[in-house]
Formats: C-alpha cells, structure tokens, sequence
C-alpha cells in the first residue's frame, strides 16, 4: 500500500471540519467532473490514432469543455 494512500486515509480522520461545512457530497458535481474528464481523455487518446480533427475528438474535446464550464458555473 502506497504511503499517499495512507495519508489520505489518515487526513479524512483527522483533518477538522470546518465550521459551517456540512460533510455531504456533491453527487452532481462528482459526476460532471469525472464525465468531462473521461470525455477529455478520450479527445488526448483517440487524437494520434484517429487525427485532431475527427469528429471523436473535438466532439469529446467539446464535450468535456461544455460540462466543465456548466460544473463550474452553474453548480
């Protein structure tokens, strides 16, 4: 087990919380962000395979800027 996994685990223990801050997840948030990060990995792996401008690749590129503006704009 790698010594960043242990820290991690150990500063959710024992880091404060701060006041006023409730420890809920934000589950829309969570998921727009893993969504546009897959989306722009898919524009940086599929580029050299299937050329910078294949419609996989700007449309994951464009996909990937559009949920990232509405995640950190609108929530």
């Amino acid at each position: 087990m790698s010594v960043a996994l242990i820290l991690a685990a150990l500063a959710g223990r024992i880091a404060p919380v701060s006041p006023g801050h409730d420890r809920r997840m934000d589950v829309l948030g969570a998921a727009l962000l893993v969504a546009a990060s897959v989306a722009l990995l898919l524009g940086i792996v599929q580029g050299p395979e299937e050329g910078w401008g294949s419609p996989v690749v700007v449309s994951g590129f464009a996909c990937s800027a559009a949920l990232f503006y509405v995640n950190a704009s609108f929530l």
